[in-house]
């Protein structure tokens, strides 16, 4: 087993800061935050498929299950890993394989440091939860990118985005995506994700900030309904400065991630 440094986090609903120091696994508690702990079988290379072994613990050490976790947005437990240039996210599920034990297929595009984020809720207190660790991957670290930049094309979709009244940490901001084919029609065919038709997944610059929104409006109910072109966010970010932002959406059964640079004012 390949141990990684954790990190616990405190209670957060939308942006957060980093609050504990690095300690190592075999020591991996903190008086009073949940922690995370992530291990590998294998050591982590760029392009290749290894399984995260992720296990939660309380303020006591004890090993938390998926029946003391609230089901949010259709899973207990939302996993947000990027590197540490910010160019490579993946949104995951790990699934409880036995009584704490959660595990994930992980295929890093990219080599250097990732930061690993579990979004969780606490049943009992229904406590929104961030909390982090880190894992380092064999292979290139690109170059960091904090560019500004409010559009992109994936897979032939173009996606732009604007923030009419800018960003801030003092009022936040409201964001809209809109989304259009290779033709410049505008899609109207977003599909259910995970209870909603997008998410919105955005990391401070200083990787000790992450934010998980969802769009306005009512979320869907049924399978077979559809939105599109437009998706609008609400965003606030706790920290000034550059934030990279991925807007995920569902189309013809295939996972898009839009990447997005973003300029947070204090």
């Amino acid at each position: 087993m390949n141990p990684i440094h954790g990190h616990a986090e405190t209670p957060s609903h939308h942006g957060h800061h980093e609050q504990s120091s690095h300690v190592e696994h075999a020591a991996a508690t903190t008086a009073k935050s949940w922690q995370l702990d992530v291990k590998t079988s294998q050591p982590l290379v760029k392009g290749e498929q290894t399984e995260l072994r992720i296990h939660l613990r309380d303020e006591e050490g004890r090993s938390i299950t998926s029946a003391e976790l609230a089901r949010m947005h259709e899973e207990k437990l939302h996993l947000l890993v990027v590197d540490e240039t910010l160019s490579d996210y993946h949104h995951l599920h790990p699934v409880e394989a036995s009584h704490g034990n959660f595990a994930v297929n992980f295929a890093p595009r990219a080599g250097g440091r990732y930061l690993v984020f579990a979004d969780v809720t606490d049943r009992a207190t229904e406590t929104q939860r961030y909390l982090r660790a880190e894992v380092q991957v064999s292979g290139p670290r690109p170059s960091p990118d904090h560019i500004v930049k409010h559009e992109s094309v994936v897979e032939g979709y173009r996606f732009v985005l604007s923030v009419p009244h800018g960003i801030s940490v003092a009022s936040g901001g409201h964001a809209v995506v809109q989304v259009s084919d290779s033709n410049g029609k505008p899609v109207r065919n977003l599909e259910p994700l995970m209870g909603a038709f997008a998410h919105g997944v955005g990391f401070s610059s200083d990787l000790a900030a992450v934010l998980h929104v969802h769009p306005h409006g009512p979320e869907p109910q049924l399978k077979a309904e559809r939105a599109g072109p437009e998706i609008g966010f609400h965003l606030n970010p706790d920290r000034r400065g550059f934030h990279r932002l991925y807007v995920q959406v569902h189309i013809d059964g295939r996972d898009l991630f839009a990447p997005f640079g973003v300029e947070v004012e204090p």
